[in-house]
This record gives structure tokens, C-alpha cells and sequence, in this order.
């Protein structure tokens, strides 16, 4: 029989359009979801002075340009790395759909049920699975729970650094005209440094927690021989039926442990998502009708935008007029 090619010509048609359509589809979802997002953050941030009177209030709304720029795109699609709301869903729905279909076969499997007071009850590898992994999702919580707040450090440090490098460009030539690069580095320095020592924290965190997953992984692929075993020693079940029997706890067990393989990535999620809801209230804190910024803290703004400009004023013209020559740069009008 000689096989159509035609046909089969046909379906790698199909299949090739489906990957480009699916690809369209789900790109321009997320940077459309990404675009309505961006507009609503930046409108508020911007209305009404807002963004100025956060910075008076000060609190939890560091570094707004990495929440709107960087957090939004980590909360719909996880950015580069990682995972965002729009992945998890898809990877939910794969997983559920697997843990429905395997979950009948564990469901039905009667003839590896002990047998209380003469009735035999359905489901019994089911509980078990579910059992399990209730206990794996609860050690994995209370182990790796400070990765959400290591985390939401961790961004915020990252945040910091990369703001200060962007403000040395910036002001590259005043820097360069008041000899402030010794001062610059080592501000750098600490910034870098503060990222650094929350990594470690974040190191020994998790360091627990791959050993703790990785004892209940190994273990997890014990579990089901070791129930079944008994009823194939006792010839109530055939070997093909516990090697089946087995491949389905496994698959019930691995959809069911989705807390724990992707524990590393929600703790990530939920840092973002605080920090886009403590903008959130941040913004709405600062629309409040009776909104009085922190008295010290406009006191130091002050102070210390007073502090820089009699630094500027009062360097030296002279010396201020050699060091534009040195670096080959116009006289430098006098300060107001």
C-alpha cells in the first residue's frame, strides 16, 4: 500500500500554522495585557502630582521606575526568567488535566485496596498520593517561605544599583568637575555589596530547601512500589498491573507536588506581586484627601538639595574653570 503523502503533507501543514498561530496569539496577549498595565500605572503615578508626593511620604514605593519597567512584564510572563500569572495558568491547566486523567486509574484501582471489615474501598493509592504530598507542599512552605521576602530584597537592592548607575551618567560631567569618583565608588560599592549578602541569604535559604525536595523526590519514587508490593507477593495482582498501578501514583503524585516543583518561581511571583501592590497602595495613599507628607523626612529632601547646591556654588571658580580645561570642557558659567 502506498502510502498519501498528501495527507501527511497536510497535517505538518496544519501543525507547523497551529506552533505560528498559538505564538501570535499568545505574544501579542501579553504585550497587549502588558501595554493596558503599564498606561493604568504610569496615569495614576503621574495624576495629580502623585509621583511627587510619594517621594515626600517615602515608605514602601522605592524604585517606581523598576516596578512599572520590570515588575509588570515579571507579573504577566515572568520576564526572561521565571514564571508569570499567564505561564502558571498554562502550566496549571496541563497539570490538572494530567491529574484527572491518571487520577481515575488510581481511583479504580480496587484490587490494590486493603480490605477493612469485608469491604474493599476505592481510591485507597489516591489518598495516599494526596497525603503525601499535602506533607511535601507543608515542609516546603515552612522551609522556603523567607524566599519571598529574600526576594522582594533582592529586587529592591537591584533596583537601588542600577538607579545609581544610571544617576553616574547622568551627572558624569558634575561628578567629573567636583573629583566625586572616589565618593561614587564607594557609594557603588555599598549598593553592590548589600545585593551580594542578600544573594548568601538567599543561598542558605534555598540550600534547605533543595535537600529537603530532593529527599522527598527520592522518596516519592519509592512510595508506590512499596504499597503495591505486598499485593503482587500475594499473587492478587499481575507485575504488568503494579508496574501500572505504580506509573499512575507517580503521575497523580508529580501533578498534585505543583507547589513543590515550582515553589522556587512562586516565591519569586509572590515578591513581585508585592511590589506592585504595595505601589498600588502607595499611589492610593497619596491621593488621600488628607495626605500630609512626613515632616522630617521633606526637611532632610531639603536640606539635603540645599547642601548640594552651596557644594556646587561653592567650589572654587578657579579651580572649577581648570578642572573644565582638564577634561577639555567650556568655562563653567557662575552659580546662581
Amino acid at each position: 500500500m502506498v502510502p498519501n503523502f498528501s495527507r501527511l503533507h497536510t497535517f505538518a501543514f496544519l501543525d507547523v500554522a497551529a506552533h505560528v498561530i498559538e505564538y501570535i496569539v499568545q505574544s501579542t496577549l501579553i504585550i497587549r495585557w502588558r501595554l493596558w498595565l503599564t498606561n493604568n500605572y504610569v496615569g495614576r503615578w503621574l495624576d495629580n502630582h502623585t509621583h511627587y508626593r510619594m517621594s515626600l511620604a517615602g515608605g514602601g514605593a522605592d524604585n517606581p521606575d523598576q516596578r512599572i519597567s520590570e515588575d509588570i512584564n515579571r507579573f504577566i510572563d515572568g520576564g526572561q526568567v521565571g514564571y508569570g500569572i499567564y505561564s502558571f495558568s498554562i502550566v496549571l491547566i496541563s497539570t490538572l488535566s494530567s491529574l484527572v486523567s491518571f487520577a481515575i486509574v488510581l481511583w479504580a484501582s480496587r484490587q490494590t485496596s486493603p480490605c477493612l471489615y469485608g469491604y474493599r474501598g476505592a481510591g485507597f493509592l489516591f489518598w495516599i498520593a494526596l497525603i503525601y504530598a499535602f506533607i511535601g507542599s507543608l515542609m516546603t512552605g515552612l522551609i522556603g517561605y523567607p524566599l519571598v521576602a529574600l526576594n522582594f530584597a533582592q529586587q529592591r537592592y537591584e533596583a537601588n544599583f542600577r538607579f545609581s548607575l544610571a544617576r553616574l551618567r547622568e551627572y558624569a560631567e558634575q561628578i567629573a568637575l567636583l573629583a566625586g569618583e572616589r565618593t561614587e565608588k564607594a557609594s557603588l560599592k555599598t549598593r553592590f555589596g548589600a545585593i551580594v549578602i542578600n544573594y548568601f541569604r538567599i543561598i542558605a535559604c534555598r540550600k534547605n530547601l533543595v535537600a529537603a525536595t530532593s529527599i522527598y523526590g527520592q522518596a516519592s519514587e519509592i512510595i508506590p512500589y512499596l504499597i503495591v508490593a505486598p499485593f503482587y507477593f500475594a499473587g492478587k495482582v499481575t507485575l504488568g498491573i503494579m508496574m501500572q498501578t505504580a506509573r499512575g501514583f507517580l503521575s497523580v503524585q508529580s501533578a498534585l507536588n505543583f507547589f513543590v516543583t515550582y515553589f522556587v518561581s512562586l516565591a519569586d511571583f509572590k515578591a513581585v506581586l508585592d511590589r506592585l501592590t504595595s505601589f498600588d497602595l502607595a499611589i492610593a495613599n497619596a491621593k488621600t484627601p488628607g495626605f500630609s507628607p512626613r515632616t522630617g523626612r521633606t526637611r532632610q529632601r531639603r536640606a539635603n538639595i540645599s547642601t548640594s547646591r552651596r557644594s556646587m556654588c561653592g567650589f572654587p571658580t578657579a579651580v572649577r574653570s581648570s578642572k573644565a580645561q582638564a577634561f577639555g570642557l567650556p568655562k563653567p558659567s557662575p552659580c546662581f
